[in-house]
């Protein structure tokens, strides 16, 4: 995606915040996302909650892990999300700024809902 292409979709969020609810390939739910971009020309940041609508991170779920997201820097300096699905195997690492505009396209379309990709 170019550049700018990216800056109209933060700029949009930033006007707008939005919500996307994240499910693993079998839509099992991962985490509700809120999208923001707390002032201008920053990344649009993102805020997972669980199912208990709290914010995850480092919440334990009933498989005694971390509940569906971890985020952290990866050995190349890259920012990497980790979505987990509670309920089968399937665990996703992504680029955090990729996931966060993908997340928001979806949003701004007015999609509620967020599959990934095996």
């Amino acid at each position: 995606m170019n550049t700018e292409l990216a800056n109209q979709i933060r700029d949009q969020i930033r006007a707008t915040p939005q919500q996307i609810r994240v499910c693993c390939p079998r839509r099992h739910f991962i985490a509700d996302t809120d999208l923001d971009v707390p002032y201008p020309g920053a990344p649009i940041r993102m805020h997972f909650r669980g199912p208990a609508r709290h914010y995850v991170g480092d919440q334990k779920n009933q498989r005694g892990g971390a509940y569906g997201v971890r985020e952290y820097t990866h050995s190349s300096g890259s920012h990497v999300v980790q979505l987990e699905c509670p309920k089968c195997p399937y665990d996703g690492k992504f680029s955090y700024s990729t996931l966060a505009v993908s997340l928001a396209v979806y949003a701004l379309e007015g999609q509620t809902e967020y599959c990934l990709e095996t």
